[in-house]
This record gives C-alpha cells, sequence and structure tokens, in this order.
C-alpha cells in the first residue's frame, strides 16, 4: 500500500513590519503625496517600528491595541508636542489601515485610535490696505521692480501657495483669458482667474522686464540674475518688498494666501469657490479663514448696535 505525500502545511506569511513600512511609502508616492509628507510619515514609523524592536515584535500580526497604546504614552514621556503626536499617530493609523486593505492584516489595531489635533491659533491675516501698501512697494522703473510687483499681484489675485508660484511656466499664463496653470500638492494642476489688475503687471513684466534677466528663453516665468526663481528667492522678495513698504509684521507668501481667501469671503465668494482656487482638497482646511471671517463678523456686528 503506498503511503500518501506528507501533506503541506497552511501558513500565512509574517508581516515584516520594516518591509510593510517601504510599501506603505511607496503607495504613498503612487498617490502622489508630497516628498515632505512622505518624509514626515516614514520618520514617523521608522520611530514606531524603533519602539516595537525594543519590546520584541518584528510581525505586524503581532501589534496590539494595547502596544501602540503604550507607544503613544511613550511620545508623550519623550516630551512630544499635541501636533507632532497628532502627525505621527495619523502615520501609524494610515500604515494599519493599509494593511487591512490588502488583507495583510485581519485585524486593525489602530482602528479605534483617536487622534486629537492641537486648536490652532487664528493666524494674523494682512487687511486690505497693508496689501495695497505691499502691491505698491516696487519700483516698476526697474526690471526687477516690474517683476516684483507681478509676483506679489499674482499671489494675491491667485492665492497660490509659494512652491506654486515658483513653478509658473511661461506658458501657463492666458493674459486674454486671464487665467494662470498652477502646479500644487500631489502635482495636481489646477487653473485659477488672475485679477486685471494682475493680468496688467505679468503682460507689463513679460513685455518689458522678463528679457532683461538670463535665461528669459526659459520656460519659467519669473527669472533672476541667475535665471529661473526658486521658492526661497519668492520668499526673499516677499521680505524686501514687506520691508520697503513699512508694513509690519513683515508679510509672507503664505500672509498673502490667507489675505487672499479672507478678503474673498469677506466680499461675498463661496468657501467652495475659495476652495478651488486655493487648491484644498477638501473645506476643513478654510477653517482657519472662515474663523478670521467670523470674528470680522463680530466685530462689525457690535460695531453697528445702538450704544457702540
Amino acid at each position: 500500500m503506498k503511503s500518501s505525500p506528507p501533506r503541506r502545511k497552511c501558513s500565512i506569511r509574517p508581516v515584516v513590519i520594516g518591509i510593510e513600512i517601504a510599501e506603505y511609502m511607496n503607495s504613498l508616492k503612487r498617490r502622489n503625496y508630497s516628498p515632505k509628507s512622505i518624509d514626515t510619515y516614514h520618520r514617523a514609523l521608522v520611530d514606531m517600528d524603533a519602539f516595537l524592536d525594543k519590546t520584541g515584535i518584528r510581525r505586524v500580526e503581532d501589534v496590539t491595541a494595547q502596544i501602540l497604546s503604550d507607544y503613544r504614552l511613550s511620545l508623550v514621556e519623550r516630551g512630544f508636542k499635541t501636533s507632532s503626536m497628532a502627525v505621527y499617530i495619523r502615520a501609524q493609523r494610515g500604515l494599519f489601515r493599509y494593511l487591512e486593505s490588502q488583507r495583510r492584516i485581519f485585524i486593525n489595531p489602530a482602528a479605534g485610535i483617536i487622534v486629537r489635533e492641537q486648536q490652532r491659533a487664528i493666524q494674523r491675516v494682512p487687511t486690505e490696505q497693508e496689501v495695497r501698501a505691499l502691491l505698491n512697494a516696487p519700483d516698476t522703473s526697474r526690471p526687477c521692480g516690474l517683476r516684483d510687483r507681478a509676483i506679489l499681484e499674482t499671489d494675491y489675485a491667485s492665492g497660490a501657495r509659494r512652491s506654486e508660484l515658483a513653478g509658473i511656466q511661461l506658458d501657463g499664463v492666458d493674459l486674454s483669458e486671464r487665467t494662470v496653470r498652477l502646479m500644487g500638492k500631489g502635482r495636481r494642476e489646477r487653473i485659477v482667474p488672475l485679477t486685471i489688475s494682475a493680468a496688467t503687471w505679468i503682460g507689463r513684466y513679460i513685455e518689458n522686464g522678463r528679457s532683461q534677466f538670463p535665461g528669459s528663453d526659459a520656460g519659467a516665468l519669473w527669472l533672476g540674475q541667475n535665471g529661473p526663481l526658486s521658492a526661497n528667492a519668492i520668499s526673499s522678495i516677499f521680505y524686501a518688498q514687506s520691508r520697503a513698504s513699512g508694513v509690519e509684521p513683515v508679510i509672507r507668501p503664505h500672509a498673502i494666501r490667507r489675505a487672499c481667501a479672507t478678503h474673498m469671503l469677506s466680499n461675498g465668494a463661496s468657501p467652495i469657490e475659495i476652495q478651488q482656487l486655493l487648491g484644498h482638497t477638501c473645506l476643513k482646511h478654510l477653517s482657519q479663514y472662515l474663523a478670521v471671517s467670523m470674528v470680522e463678523l463680530k466685530q462689525a456686528h457690535d460695531n453697528s448696535r445702538l450704544g457702540a
């Protein structure tokens, strides 16, 4: 009688934490997360991996909700701020949610973790008068001044991020339609309108200023003495022109982004319109601007009451 061959034991491949973290990072790249976000999440997950290693855990199947709670306590003991802890825990939740979606784990130990965000103070928004002073600061009799005025006007009109401003290409500007093409976070492209003033100053810069800089045959719209302007160069222009305007504190690119959104909301624009202009993926990112508008609304209400 022939003996039957021995049965092979059916086993699930152990999921090694370090390998899965690397795979999760690759999935974020495929989903067009920014390099900065990917680096932050990777740093957070490597820190978690080091904690698990000290406890002798090397497989994600062995991670429990209690172990993740112990890890959160270790962050507190190491003096992490609430905002930093929120980032680390968000990265942790993303990893285990990804593993669950890929059927690498059957129970998600991070499913019940709540991320408590620290309430951020409302950041100051430049007034319309302060923005006007900033826009009028450049000496437009010089090529640099023409360029700087065009940059400031473009930022106030579009609410572009500093990196988005630096990335504007010459062929991304349509002066006849008064639009500009911006490349946002995650390589998401959007076309936004320009004000008449912004389109006018961009046109003057292209016609009378841009050709005075090296690399005028390149694709970048904004040029300096060393060719296309970087995001840091954009910041330097804001700093210099803000000082020249006499406005205090110094107005930086993101302050103009806040001013663009807040002033538009104050003048009747809808949150949906602001969301599309600024390139936010959801309305929750507008909370800062909505909060500022509510403060202004309360002040206007108080000032309009009898006896005020």
